[in-house]
């Protein structure tokens, strides 16, 4: 993110000041719509309607990633800045589909901001507005293109017998032809020793704790550059892949397997034997949204933390626990928990001393 150009957000004029929306994502790269390309039209754009650019939002995102950090970047400068313009190079910029691209579009409206796209103009003027649906449709219809480009060249390469995309699971590397294409998975004469340990640690001394202890004392290299912890080993057992076979899109392909088929459904009976089960649906916590936070007056509500043998229910704040959401309004710093047993039956037994005194 650049910082904004003004020496003073207090002596901003919102009228012909405008923030310029710069989007990348990785799903549409191919049309070299890159960075530079989109400042330079909107800077093109900005000065041949008399607008200064004060700022620049700019973000990179996944094409698996739907979460958008700038929308609400987009937002808090329209709710500070009543009438502040917003300039993107084209609809595409905005998002990918319809429903989001004028969502966003239609939410700085309502908070009092205008949008603008370069070489189309100014949203609010209804005529505008009608060749934005326009683009916006075309551009989803783009996108969509994209990705089937993508998911059909992937389904042909699996049809191949060749690993079709991605990295291969830790303990693999991927083996390449003459001319340096992917073809499929072979183990890793490194790390592949390492996963088969797992595998058979975790027939010999139990649980994953267990067999984490004995990694770690053996100095095995880790999956990541975090070091080892539970969920690694949770991770490993898991993987069917390991067992040499993989399927994208209804397609099997079948490489090398670290962890054999039986060995691996042994491991899966293990696991599930000693899974402790975490109760019923309905966890009879009855306090749940009738009792308050003491320093926020939030409602204490259910929270959940979930270990690979069981999800685990308590109450609290919520406000102290979605920090994202009380964003607005300012979140809690209460975090104790309660175990609902430990509240209910204190809340009980105040309630039955409560209604058998005589007064």
């Amino acid at each position: 993110m650049i910082p904004y150009q003004t020496a003073s957000l207090s002596i901003l004029d919102p009228r012909i000041s405008v923030v310029g929306g710069i989007r990348v994502s990785t799903d549409q790269q191919a049309d070299q719509y890159g960075p530079d390309r989109q400042r330079a039209d909107v800077e093109r754009d900005a000065e041949r309607n008399g607008l200064s650019i004060v700022h620049w939002v700019e973000e990179s995102i996944s094409g698996a990633n739907h979460d958008r950090a700038a929308e609400n970047e987009y937002y808090a400068l329209a709710r500070r800045f009543h009438g502040l313009n917003f300039m993107f190079s084209h609809p595409n910029r905005v998002g990918r589909h319809v429903e989001v691209i004028v969502g966003i579009a239609r939410q700085i409206h309502q908070l009092g901001g205008t949008v603008w796209i370069a070489g189309l103009g100014n949203l609010r003027d209804g005529r505008n507005w009608r060749y934005f649906l326009r683009n916006a449709a075309e551009a989803e219809t783009d996108y969509l293109n994209v990705v089937d480009q993508l998911y059909r060249g992937k389904r042909g390469k699996a049809l191949r017998g060749k690993w079709p995309h991605g990295a291969p699971p830790w303990g693999y590397v991927l083996e390449r032809d003459e001319k340096g294409r992917s073809t499929r998975p072979v183990p890793n004469p490194v790390t592949a020793p390492v996963v088969k340990r797992v595998a058979d640690l975790a027939e010999t001394v139990g649980g994953e704790s267990k067999s984490l202890a004995v990694i770690l004392e053996e100095g095995c290299p880790a999956p990541t550059a975090a070091g080892w912890s539970i969920r690694s080993i949770h991770n490993i057992l898991k993987n069917e892949r390991y067992t040499g076979r993989a399927v994208f899109g209804g397609i099997e392909l079948l490489f090398e397997p670290i962890i054999p088929r039986e060995q691996f459904e042994r491991i899966q009976k293990l696991r599930a034997a000693r899974r402790r089960e975490s109760g019923p649906k309905d966890t009879g916590m009855l306090l749940a949204g009738f009792t308050r936070c003491a320093e926020c007056g939030a409602a204490i509500g259910r929270g959940s933390s979930l270990t690979p043998y069981a999800r685990y229910l308590y109450y609290c704040c919520w406000k102290s626990k979605r920090p994202r959401v009380a964003r607005k309004d300012g979140g809690c710093t209460n975090t104790k928990n309660w175990q609902p047993p430990v509240l209910d039956g204190l809340c009980w037994d105040a309630l039955v001393r409560h209604l058998t005194r005589p007064a």
